[in-house]
């Protein structure tokens, strides 16, 4: 199955990409996507924007699944083929 990454704003800069077309196995979870991720870009992220130990982005970036404009953080959250997931860096303030 096959997934779009969509990296939003900075993001683009930082990830080196604005999206990222990733083939992932039947029945892939979103831990998955941060795997590949991961082996994909990990070595270009910056320190506090993806934690290399645990292939993960840092809590100050959000995924939403396109169709439902829900936001995925759960490893094992199911995907779909096809599906767009989107990634941001949420804005702090105050």
């Amino acid at each position: 199955m096959k997934v779009k990454a969509v990296f939003k704003g900075i993001l683009t800069n930082w990830v080196g990409t604005a999206e990222a077309e990733i083939e992932l196995p039947d029945r892939a979870v979103y831990g998955d996507l941060l795997k590949a991720i991961d082996e994909k870009f990990g070595r270009k992220m910056r320190p506090g924007l993806w934690d290399k130990k645990k292939k993960k982005f840092d809590a100050s970036v959000a995924a939403l699944v396109e169709e439902k404009g829900e936001k995925i953080d759960s490893p094992g959250a199911p995907l779909h083929d096809g599906q767009n997931i989107y990634f941001f860096l949420m804005a702090l303030g105050g």
